[in-house]
């Protein structure tokens, strides 16, 4: 059973809906599993969860909130209708400059002169790429290539980012997440893009250990998460190398660059979207 628990502003412009997605970041929601659609001409937010337990909580953190002028919508659908609405909704979109996500269904059909395709099945995960802050993510990888031979992917969700790690030539990759659904999906996906010897954790961050550092480290995490465990993430990282983190609300910026700004670390490159923003640093 998948569960769908949609709010939708009343105000037909965009701003209401980022402070809305900031609310819920802040109230420790993953910004995984907030999904932007627009339903007749409108945009809302949905968010989807696996259990029911999961779900009643979800609602009761989005009820303490007390939102104005947002109606909430409840939705149970079994699996065979999560993937009958994927498929209708999902369609392939290029993701970077070199790349391009398709379904896993579209394989045999689709057709890309200009970009390489990742085939991604998003029956058990969430995160498919359409996020801004997987989008972003996947650009600061590609614009790194040959400057990294190994990669840490924390927060994995379906594995596209060790995915496009490897297309980009990393030698070594290890890829945790919180989420058992989400290895197996990570797993699946990287077997359909004939991606070999990935290692994958499922583990949460706090109980997550980890010896070896590497070359670039990607936390495509929320807000909360990169300031509790700001320290452990900073020593994953190799002298010299790479860290790049998202997840992060443009509200947010100053507080996680604040948070950062006490380690040895040089801010490279920030890239900004319409609510979202990634930074990537370079160990002194």
């Amino acid at each position: 059973m998948i569960y769908e628990l949609i709010l939708k502003p009343s105000q037909k412009d965009s701003g209401p809906l980022e402070i809305l997605i900031d609310l819920l970041l802040g109230a420790g929601i993953s910004p995984e599993i907030i999904i932007q659609v627009t339903l007749k001409g409108k945009e809302h937010l949905c968010l989807y969860s696996q259990s029911k337990k999961e779900h009643l909580n979800l609602k009761r953190v989005v009820d303490s909130l007390q939102l104005k002028k947002v109606l909430l919508v409840d939705h149970h659908l079994v699996k065979s209708d999560w993937q009958d609405k994927w498929k209708k909704d999902f369609k392939a979109f290029n993701l970077s400059k070199r790349f391009c996500v398709v379904p896993r269904w579209d394989k045999k059909s689709f057709e890309s002169k200009t970009r390489e395709p990742i085939y991604i099945d998003t029956s058990l995960a969430f995160g498919t790429g359409l996020h801004e802050t997987t989008q972003f993510m996947s650009e600061l990888i590609e614009k790194y290539e040959g400057k990294y031979a190994s990669f840490l992917d924390l927060g994995t969700g379906t594995g596209i980012l060790s995915i496009i790690a490897s297309k980009c030539n990393a030698q070594e990759i290890k890829a945790m997440d919180i989420s058992s659904d989400a290895i197996n999906m990570a797993k699946v996906n990287l077997q359909e893009n004939k991606i070999k010897d990935v290692e994958l954790v499922c583990s949460d961050l706090r109980n997550f250990k980890e010896k070896k550092q590497y070359d670039f480290v990607a936390a495509n995490l929320i807000t909360g998460d990169l300031i509790d465990f700001q320290k452990k993430i900073f020593t994953f990282v190799k002298p010299g190398k790479y860290l790049a983190v998202s997840g992060i609300s443009l509200e947010n910026e100053k507080k996680i660059r604040k948070t950062f700004q006490s380690y040895d670390m040089r801010c490279l490159k920030i890239v900004r979207g319409s609510a979202w923003l990634a930074i990537l640093y370079k160990k002194g």
